[in-house]
């Protein structure tokens, strides 16, 4: 089962696409990584950490994956590249640009697209593509890649039933299990569980939006209400980032019910805006700049939205990232309120209260995505104004 290729080529060296292949070169012999970035290859290739990833730095010391910007034969592609195009949804062009550099050097080459495609897209590529052609879409979330593959079933497809045995088995080698469905099936699974969580989270930040409406303790009423056996509400935050969420929702739908869940998470950032302008606050520190938690990943972030409307708003920002690495936290206290823009592990330390009571003048916070507790930073003197 492991020899079925002899040579397998993942495309696509990003956040899912290199851990995906350092897990293939575990159990098959000759893989490459392609990547057409220059750079991000030569340090691959000098043994530079990329990012921030729970099990990567193990698996890619031990490794003996081949890095390249080279389009080489092999017997499988698995396709890993962005797919996200400039109208914030999900296009086929770059798919249908690695398709044909595949059929130019292995034309017979079993092709495994991984990236998020529109519905009706795999039906277009089969179409134009000589060799076998598979869906098989990610469903992992970075910071926990590696036991998300190992866990999570994936849907697989296919138009050529010989390409799809093939696929399952070699997916089978990973001990990843697989769902078979149709294309459109599978590409609309993929585009529901992203539009899924999107929803959610902004039926989070419009609850917290009424919370403080209505000055009550949104904190409080989601504790509560998750109390509930089939309630599961999310932590409210600045939105939806990242390059999946709201990209899968504008691709599936941008009807009335989707347009809503769109402008309520697009809409928080403009919440802390107000609230700022309200309290006349002119400089803030910008804790947490990533798009998620504990990630180190800015790509697609909501907090620097934020920073960049803030500044656009002739407010001063001063960043500072204990996860990113970015930013200088004693010179983000020159500020007149904190603002979090992820609940970074870090925010939580016992210390930081008394650390920056110390070292600062600042008054306010902003937290509506729930990085600190707000009752120990008060003791010391700080006030949480809410983004209502």
């Amino acid at each position: 089962m492991l020899k079925m290729f002899t040579s397998i080529a993942v495309i696509g060296l990003g956040r899912i696409g290199l851990p995906t292949a350092l897990i293939v070169a575990e159990k098959h012999e000759t893989v490459s990584g392609v990547d057409k970035n220059v750079d991000y290859i030569a340090s691959l290739n000098e043994g530079v950490l990329p990012f921030l990833e729970e099990g990567l730095k193990s698996r890619f010391e031990d490794t003996q994956l081949i890095f390249t910007t080279e389009f080489i034969a092999a017997e499988l592609y698995i396709v890993a590249i962005p797919t996200l195009g400039l109208s914030g949804c999900f296009e086929t062009i770059l798919i249908e640009q690695t398709l044909k550099k595949i059929e130019a050097i292995s034309p017979n080459s079993l092709v495994i697209i991984e990236s998020t495609l529109p519905i009706g897209a795999v039906e277009r590529l089969a179409e134009q593509f000589k060799g076998g052609l598979v869906y098989c879409p990610e469903r992992v979330a970075p910071g926990s890649v590696f036991h998300e593959l190992s866990t999570v079933p994936r849907c697989i497809a296919s138009k050529n039933e010989n390409a799809l045995k093939k696929a399952s088995t070699f997916y089978d080698s990973l001990g990843i299990s697989t769902l078979v469905t149709s294309t459109k099936i599978a590409e609309t699974v993929k585009l529901s569980e992203n539009a899924f969580r999107d929803a959610n989270i902004a039926f989070a930040n419009r609850l917290s939006e009424i919370c403080a409406e209505n000055q009550t303790d949104v904190r409080q009423v989601v504790e509560i209400a998750n109390t509930h056996p089939r309630v599961n509400i999310l932590t409210p935050g600045l939105g939806a980032g990242g390059a999946c969420l709201a990209p899968s929702t504008r691709t599936l739908d941008s009807g009335s019910l989707f347009g809503a869940i769109r402008s309520t998470n697009e809409g928080q950032i403009e919440r802390v805006l107000k609230t700022l302008q309200h309290h006349r606050i002119r400089s803030v520190a910008l804790w947490g700049i990533s798009y998620k938690a504990d990630c180190d990943d800015l790509r697609f972030s909501k907090a620097m939205d934020l920073k960049e409307l803030l500044e656009s708003n002739h407010i001063d920002v001063k960043i500072w990232d204990p996860v990113a690495k970015m930013g200088n936290f004693s010179e983000s206290l020159n500020s007149d309120a904190i603002v979090f823009g992820v609940p970074h592990r870090a925010f939580k330390d016992e210390n930081l209260p008394q650390k920056t009571r110390k070292a600062s003048q600042i008054k306010y916070l902003i937290d509506i995505v729930h990085a600190i507790d707000i009752q120990v930073w008060n003791k010391e003197g700080f006030s949480c104004i809410c983004a209502s």
